[in-house]
């Protein structure tokens, strides 16, 4: 996931005619092949979205509180 988002953010950068500019799906596809995972394009656009770049994936699930 963090290579991915930081792949994107990249990509995210170059300007609109760029010929190394790739789509996010082609770019999660070449990291999936690439570290054998099951990223999919759709929760590492949401992650660049939303600021998480370079950090590694959030639990499944609610937060849960402990109490002392």
């Amino acid at each position: 996931m963090k290579i991915a988002t930081v792949r994107i953010e990249k990509n995210k950068a170059l300007p609109k005619d760029h010929p190394d500019k790739k789509s996010i799906a082609t770019i999660v596809t070449e990291v999936n092949n690439l570290c054998d995972s099951n990223i999919s394009p759709t929760t590492a656009a949401t992650y660049v979205r939303n600021g998480l770049i370079d950090t590694s994936p959030l639990k499944r699930g609610p937060a849960v509180k402990f109490q002392p």
